[in-house]
């Protein structure tokens, strides 16, 4: 994918990269056995998130996530860690849209400061358009970064 990677990314202090399927009547197994990876993490509608809190989760979820799996504060990376494995699972996924599923990858980027977010390459937005999958950020700001 990216030619590339700013491993140290100097504005970045955190990041990771997941990829989400949801839907409210996902069946986490299911999910594994047609793109023949194993989740993150998974449950169905109506599990307990925490049983001090026995709050259901409201849709099934199905993640892949690079958190704890890759080491870099180069957004480009997780994302790219994430489409090798996807490259081949392009039928499936496409089924799964078909279904009804929502396919997303959703990013978590920590800024160092206001300035120098990420980037994504072409490359990879080329590959996430063509697996049919959103792309999110989630975008937080840590230390003396202030809004004027």
């Amino acid at each position: 994918m990216s030619a590339t990677y700013n491993h140290d990314y100097a504005t970045c202090v955190d990041t990771y990269a997941t990829l989400c399927i949801y839907h409210d009547d996902l069946n986490p197994d299911a999910i594994t056995k047609a793109l023949g990876l194993e989740p993150s993490s998974s449950h169905r509608r109506g599990d307990v998130r925490n049983p001090k809190r026995p709050i259901p989760h409201r849709t099934g979820a199905w993640l892949l996530s690079t958190e704890g799996a890759v080491t870099s504060r180069d957004v480009r990376f997780h994302i790219d860690w994430l489409l090798e494995r996807l490259q081949s699972k392009q039928t499936a996924l496409s089924r799964l849209k078909t279904d009804g599923y929502q396919l997303v990858i959703s990013c978590y980027w920590l800024s160092a400061r206001g300035h120098g977010g990420p980037m994504i390459d072409p490359e990879a937005m080329r590959s996430i358009g063509e697996l049919g999958l959103q792309l999110s950020f989630d975008v937080y700001f840590h230390g003396d970064y202030i809004v004027s």
